[in-house]
């Protein structure tokens, strides 16, 4: 109790309670105790050393370690199913707390203990209805380790057993035992014992290597000595391999040769081809007056390359508008095609204008010359002809332009039915499977709901012990409905459930994954989870269920299995899935509308899903066919199945025969794409012709006809005006286009309009090009007809270079030839500063002299080659290494252990003289507060411990004891005895800091 008034102050690990259930004797016990010495009595038999016991064993002891029982099942009190031991322990807050953070104040070891045999440890915070914060023994070890608590320390929990044997018998090897386990220097001894042991089988499996590592080395040395005995053969070896190498340097040497002379035969040819060259001279002087007159003509040049430059610029300029303008069209394909028509009409009529504007100028230019007149009929009749052909062409464009349309939409149709044939063929393998699999499943059930259940099912069968608690599923097994009308609803809603395997742990699912791996069931279709087996079935309160008058998925369901229903409305939230018959307005309000609390999904009888989605109202149509598997006997599910097979085989066909019919109209406009394309063709080319003739005509009218040709001139404006008109009709149309389009086609105009800038510039600087060279051209002809005069000389020198350039070949062939094969050897052997003198053949035959040499060596020293000798030493030096290397492996932990155990052999006798010196000073300080002086004597050699007791006579008067010296406590009377006992124990127990 407490001391005064003052609080009772604990120390951390100290006992603040325990509490027993069904433990030995003890039915039900309480005990709080007080935070000093606390004592216990009571009568024989009532309880004191089972409650000592009790602590021990809930503090991590075991049954044997407590001399009570072999079994700890034994503990557990008879006619009961269990034993339970609560321990509270003080642990405060300060530095010497334990995880305060978790444990707070108080912590409590709860250890149960079944009739089984099967005991389990709970760390709980506070007293033992508080939380639980582990159940790792690790934590409950390391909460001892923190404390200093020993429970097999006997200055820790002394018993009645250790303190009878030390008083009764008190023979120096027993109290050697005793003090060597209460200083705990018997631990350090054993560990030190263990690491000497390890040091002698390290010893054993170092002195192996090093008789390894002799042995080797011996075969070693003998493979040498035989080496060496072989070097005769290894000399006339590398005289081999120098006239192997000579042998072949010679055939390198002979393919230069022949290179060298086809070298010198096109030097003779190409002389030959430099006469030819010299008599040309004359030609080329020609050519050369004949180059000045083209030089002259190219005065005007730099004006013509600078219009080049400038439409180089306009191009480079256009290609990254080009780029942006189409991934602009791309935002906006139908605004896109529009644009381009009306594009198209544009850039017609422009070109026509340009055509037009050019025939003006050339009819300006042919009136200047005219004296009378003449041709104009021809070329009005030509004009019209070039209008008819752009008007044709027209036509045929605007028609390629809807034929490439169709073409798209019957491409599209024809992906869209080779989709449709590729579902309706995995619905019919779908349905082939599931018939197949329900017509095999017997007298189960579980395989409508899993292809793979029957398997795993016979896995948990055949291994009962594997798991804590027996697996449960597929759950679509384990259920029923109380109205059979919603199977297919209800089966279509909970399909990712229903084919659920659940345990009752983490532990127990792994187990059961690992064992389906094993029996090679693919993981990918097993679908296991780990629950609580525990928990009572969830009680549903109406207040988080829809409205009464509704049917949800938990109220038309039943389960064998609490866990089963806990499962479903954890996962599928079963109870706000309301089911209605009908797809129709009551259902919508349901889902929608004013009664839609505590709704989450509406499945309708024929599998149509509703829901909200934040703020959006979402109905799902199901597009497959409704299975009732909940419940479903197996000749329904057969006869269901097979109807489905049928209706799926027709659809299929169905979609066969709308793919084939999609696939003939694409085939048809493929067809009509490719005429369009021919017709658009013709149309280009009769335009071309046209203007050819036209071209053709305004030449000839170039005749004395001035008032002809000044009405020619007035025909073509009249024309032009109209084309201009046109021009802009189809412009204006092509702004409406782009204000139809402003919204997606904003950036394509922009850069469309950039473009057309860009053409138009372009098409300027062609004009003035093709102005330019007008005149060059004139004065370039001057220059063809000097190159004309010089095609005699060239054909007289191209037969000389002929036959120049295959004599040259023929040389480089030899010459690539002769540098392959040298740089073949070269990358083998090193090229010599002289090649041999020597044939090929000579050198052979010099090689296969020394072969024969070589084998009469090898017959004398007892048959074996070299090369299998040397092998046999490279394996051998290649053994004796790696046996080294191990024999260096073993040396360095040997080292290592070696040092360890020297340095703990000396920490330990320093330990063992200070605890000695220490426990005796104790308990001399003990023994002097009765006037009495004595010392322990600690044999460590001897494993005895003596106490040598010098008595004080005045207050002494024991029996047997002769001038106050004793030397066997057990000749002492029960009083001294005792107290010399306590003072051992004493000076002991202040060297253990258990609390």
């Amino acid at each position: 109790g407490a001391r005064g008034s003052a609080a009772p102050r604990w120390s951390p690990g100290s006992l603040r309670a325990v509490h027993l259930e069904n433990f030995m004797c003890h039915e039900h016990f309480q005990l709080d105790f007080g935070p000093h010495v606390n004592f216990i009595s009571g009568q024989n038999g009532s309880g004191k050393s089972a409650l000592l016991t009790a602590i021990c064993v809930a503090l991590g002891q075991g049954a044997r370690q407590t001399n009570r029982a072999k079994s700890i099942k034994t503990f557990v009190k008879e006619g009961t199913s269990y034993a339970m031991i609560a321990l509270t322990l003080h642990n405060g807050h300060g530095a010497d707390a334990f995880r305060p953070d978790e444990f707070g104040d108080t912590i409590t070891v709860v250890r149960r203990i079944a009739a089984s045999g099967a005991s389990t440890f709970k760390l709980m915070a506070g007293r033992r209805d508080g939380a639980k914060v582990s159940s790792d023994r690790k934590d409950l070890e390391s909460m001892l380790d923190h404390f200093n608590i020993d429970v097999n320390n006997p200055m820790v929990v002394m018993t009645q057993d250790s303190s009878r044997e030390m008083m009764s018998k008190g023979r120096p090897s027993d109290m050697y035992n005793f003090y060597m386990r209460a200083t705990q220097l018997e631990e350090l001894r054993a560990n030190l014992v263990e690491g000497i042991e390890k040091k002698k089988a390290m010893k054993a499996i170092l002195s192996d290597a090093q008789h390894d590592v002799d042995k080797e080395k011996e075969k070693l040395e003998e493979l040498e000595q035989k080496m060496r005995e072989y070097q005769e053969i290894r000399d006339i070896d590398e005289s081999i391999g120098k006239v192997r190498e000579q042998a072949i340097w010679a055939c390198v040497a002979a393919k230069q040769r022949e290179a060298d002379e086809a070298r010198d035969e096109a030097g003779t040819v190409a002389l030959q081809a430099q006469q030819k060259e010299a008599a040309l001279q004359k030609a080329q002087d020609a050519l050369a007056r004949a180059n000045e007159a083209e030089t002259d003509a190219r005065q005007g040049d730099g004006g013509v390359s600078a219009i080049v430059a400038r439409m180089e610029e306009i191009k480079g300029q256009a290609k990254p508008v080009m780029d942006a303008l189409k991934a602009a069209k791309k935002e906006a394909n139908d605004a896109a095609r529009q644009k381009t028509h009306c594009t198209n009409s544009v850039n017609t009529a422009a070109r026509t204008i340009a055509s037009l504007q050019k025939d003006i100028k050339k009819a300006k230019v042919a009136l200047q010359g005219m004296d009378d007149a003449g041709g104009d009929a021809k070329v009005r009749a030509a004009r019209e002809a070039v209008a008819a052909a752009n008007a044709k062409a027209k036509d045929v464009r605007a028609t390629m332009a809807a034929i490439e349309q169709a073409d798209a939409s019957a491409k599209a149709a024809l992906q869209q039915a080779d989709g449709n044939k590729l579902q309706q063929e995995r619905d019919v393998r779908q349905h082939e499977s599931d018939l197949q699999r329900y017509s095999r499943m017997g007298g189960s059930s579980a395989s409508v709901f899993s292809p793979v259940a029957d398997q795993v099912l016979k896995i948990i069968e055949n291994n009962p012990r594997a798991f804590a608690r027996k697996p449960l599923g597929p759950l679509g097994a384990l259920i029923k409905l109380t109205d059979q009308r919603w199977s297919g609803a209800v089966s279509m809603q909970l399909s990712k459930s229903l084919d659920k395997f659940v345990c009752s742990s983490m532990a127990d699912a792994m187990r059961l994954r690992d064992l389906c791996r094993r029996n090679r069931i693919d993981l990918r279709r097993v679908n296991i989870s780990a629950v609580n087996f525990d928990l009572p079935q969830h009680n549903i309160s109406p207040e988080r269920q829809p409205d009464p008058s509704l049917t949800t998925i938990y109220k038309v369901l039943k389960g064998e299995h609490a866990v089963v229903i806990n499962v479903l409305v954890d996962v599928e939230k079963i109870e706000q899935v309301v089911l209605m018959p009908e797809e129709n307005a009551d259902a919508k309000d349901v889902a929608f509308g004013r009664r839609r609390r505590n709704v989450k999904t509406v499945v309708c009888g024929n599998g149509t899903r509703m829901e909200m989605k934040g703020a959006s109202e979402v109905m799902r149509p199901f597009g497959g066919r409704l299975q009732a598997k909940i419940g479903a006997d197996q000749g329904a599910l057969i006869a269901e199945t097979r109807a489905a097979l049928e209706a799926a085989k027709a659809k299929l066909a169905q979609a066969c025969a709308a793919a084939e019919s999609s696939k003939r109209e694409y085939g048809g406009m493929q067809q009509q794409v490719r005429a369009a394309k021919l017709e658009r063709k013709k149309a280009a080319d009769a335009v071309t012709l046209a203007e050819a003739k036209l071209d053709g005509a305004l030449a000839k009218a170039n005749d004395n006809n001035p008032d002809s040709q000044q009405a020619t001139i007035e025909a073509l404006q009249a024309e032009l005006e109209r084309e201009q008109a046109s021009l802009q009709r189809f412009q204006g149309e092509e702004a409406e286009a782009e204000a139809r389009a402003a919204a997606t086609m904003a950036v394509a105009d922009e850069r469309n309009n950039a473009l057309g800038q860009m053409k138009a510039n372009l098409e300027q600087a062609k004009a003035e090009h093709e102005e330019a060279y007008g005149g060059i051209d004139r004065l370039r002809q001057k220059v063809q007809r000097a190159e004309g005069k010089m095609a005699d000389a060239q054909k007289q020198l191209a037969g000389a270079r002929k036959n120049a350039h295959a004599a040259e070949k023929v040389a480089d062939d030899k010459q690539a030839e002769a540098d392959r094969d040298e740089a073949r050897v070269a990358a083998r052997f090193a090229k010599p500063d002289v090649m041999p003198r020597k044939t090929q053949v000579a050198l052979e035959t010099d090689m296969e002299r020394l072969e024969k040499r070589k084998k009469r060596a090898e017959a004398q020293l007892g048959g074996g080659s070299y090369e299998e000798l040397r092998r046999q030493t490279s394996k051998q030096r290649k053994r004796t290494q790696r046996s080294e290397s191990t024999l260096d492996e073993v040396l360095l932990p040997f080292g290592k252990i070696n040092d360890a155990i020297k340095a703990r052999s000396k920490r330990f006798k320093v330990a063992q003289k200070d605890t000695a010196r220490q426990v005796s000073h104790r308990f001399q300080e003990t023994m002097a507060e009765r006037g009495h002086q004595g010392m322990v004597d600690v044999n460590y050699d001897d494993f005895e411990v003596n106490l040598r007791i010098q008595l004080n006579m005045d207050t002494n008067r024991s029996g047997g004891v002769e001038g106050g010296q004793v030397t066997d406590v057990r000749s002492m009377s029960g009083g001294e005895k005792s107290f010399s006992t306590l003072a051992f124990a004493l000076g002991l127990g202040q060297l253990c800091d258990s609390p």
